[in-house]
């Protein structure tokens, strides 16, 4: 993530060690989490996220590392948006995602780094599959679901080719459902497992 509480602690005191905390730590998570609701807005009013936005998270994450960290900060933005970009493009080559899911996950590494945007990666992976299954029981698709994957299970043991089969026109699997709900959950989780929602560093500088 863009700064460190720990590195501003080390090279600051009183209420500038907080300034610190705060403009590097707090506040690119705080934009984050903004640029993310955006996202996740969009794709559920308009089931697209456009191009402007990815660009603009994009923009942000790697001014932020570089202006705050320098060369490292913005080779740090780089490798989480290739692991982003990584992680999430074999699904959309298989059909599973649409172009704007995997662009939002590649920029949203820019603020996070490549270690822990693989952290916020699997787990929007995690719950999008979750997301995913609980639509798949509340349709009732679930049962066509399993037979299609057992059908690519099985072609692959007697072929010993990986063949996707996509599900139909119709399908209850064939309902896309906003993925940026799963990465902005995904990403959410990961800065709270991190400890990066602690904010605490905006009423410590206020208080000073």
């Amino acid at each position: 993530m863009v700064g460190s509480r720990y590195e501003a602690s080390k090279t600051t005191k009183g209420k500038g060690k907080y300034m610190l905390s705060f403009y590097t730590y707090d506040l690119s998570t705080l934009l984050l989490l903004v640029l993310l609701g955006v996202a996740l807005w969009s794709d559920l009013r308009r089931h697209r996220i456009s191009n402007k936005l990815n660009l603009l998270i994009l923009s942000s994450g790697l001014l932020l590392q570089t202006f705050f960290v320098g060369m490292d900060g913005l080779i740090s933005g780089l490798l989480g948006l290739a692991v982003g970009f990584v992680i999430f493009i074999p699904f959309y080559l298989l059909g599973g995602f649409g172009a704007g899911d995997v662009k939002l996950m590649a920029v949203v590494g820019t603020f996070l780094g490549p270690e822990d945007t693989l952290l916020a990666a699997g787990l929007s992976l995690y719950i999008g599959a979750a997301m995913g299954l609980i639509i798949l029981l509340a349709i009732g698709g679930f049962k066509t679901y399993l037979s299609r994957y057992w059908t690519m299970l099985k072609t692959f043991f007697l072929t010993r080719q990986l063949v996707y089969q996509p599900p139909q026109a119709g399908e209850a699997a064939a309902t896309r459902f906003p993925y940026a709900a799963a990465i902005t959950a995904g990403t959410f989780t990961a800065l709270l497992w991190l400890g990066m929602m602690d904010l605490s560093g905006v009423m410590e500088f206020i208080t000073l």
